[in-house]
């Protein structure tokens, strides 16, 4: 097979659209590596969206403080408690406890537990000495520690109002939970995109074959798929732009549409280029 760099394959699939047969030399392998990198690209939007996200969607964990803030936040917190080097000390072995309601559910917080104790209960946040265990559900448990609770002085609290106390403690939880939840929801994302445009690619080759049954000289199915995969660089360009944009919702309709059309715009000009050499 011939040796093609992926500057060339880059460089074919932006203007040299009659040189796209000369891919047809390359690896699978090679056009496979090179239809990776170019979904890395176009999923840079989302990724860094999903990163830098800093709106909790407290309603997708079964809770709703936007509204409403639990009273027990501002009223009653042990004020001998403090978090420091990611360690709660309240100098005392009482296990202080809070019940809260947040859409029709029972919610316990237990205060100053010690790491040894379990609650195997759902809707629980538990403030371990060494950290934080959050369950919505008997098998739905999250783990997490102090870090944006350090240096935090529970005393303070009662001295402030509901809306900053909040602030404070239930929006601290949460965002210790979206860096526990950040790279599966990535991998999960990325995953699931990179799936669907592998089967576009994959079902629009297969479809394409039913020209062969009238043009013997037509790639064969192996071939298409190289062909498309390089047809999807426009458009991956594109949607990277429109993903920085604030417009990924676009983006799938831009893929689907374009990669087809620019692979059919290949065909012709690599068809009528080799005509013309003849």
């Amino acid at each position: 097979m011939k040796k093609i760099r992926f500057s060339e394959i880059f460089t074919i699939g932006v203007f040299r659209f009659k040189h796209a047969f000369d891919i047809f030399d390359a690896s699978l392998g090679k056009l496979f590596g090179y239809f990776l990198f170019l979904n890395l690209l176009m999923f840079l939007p989302i990724t860094s969206q999903v990163i830098g996200m800093n709106d909790l969607d407290y309603g997708f964990w079964g809770m709703d403080f936007d509204e409403e803030v639990p009273q027990f936040i501002a009223d009653d917190f042990p004020e001998s408690c403090r978090i420091y080097n990611n360690q709660l000390d309240c100098g005392v072995e009482h296990i202080f406890e809070y019940e809260f309601e947040n859409n029709d559910s029972v919610w316990t917080v237990y205060f100053n537990v010690p790491d040894e104790v379990v609650y195997d209960q759902e809707h629980t946040i538990v403030f371990y000495r060494s950290g934080i265990t959050l369950s919505t559900s008997k098998t739905r448990e999250f783990i997490l520690d102090y870090d944006y609770f350090n240096n935090t002085d529970f005393g303070d609290i009662n001295d402030l109002d509901d809306r900053e106390a909040y602030d404070l403690l239930i929006n601290k939880v949460f965002l210790s939970l979206k860096d526990v939840f950040t790279l599966p929801a990535i991998l999960f994302i990325t995953g699931a995109l990179f799936l669907t445009n592998l089967i576009l690619i994959i079902a629009i080759s297969a479809i394409s074959m039913m020209f062969k049954f009238n043009q013997s000289e037509f790639p064969r199915f192996k071939n298409i798929i190289k062909l498309l995969i390089v047809a999807s660089t426009v458009p991956s360009i594109i949607n990277v732009i429109l993903g920085f944009n604030g417009l990924i919702a676009f983006t799938t309709i831009v893929y689907n549409i374009i990669t087809p059309i620019i692979a059919f715009f290949m065909y012709r000009a690599s068809r009528l280029h080799l005509e013309v050499k003849e």
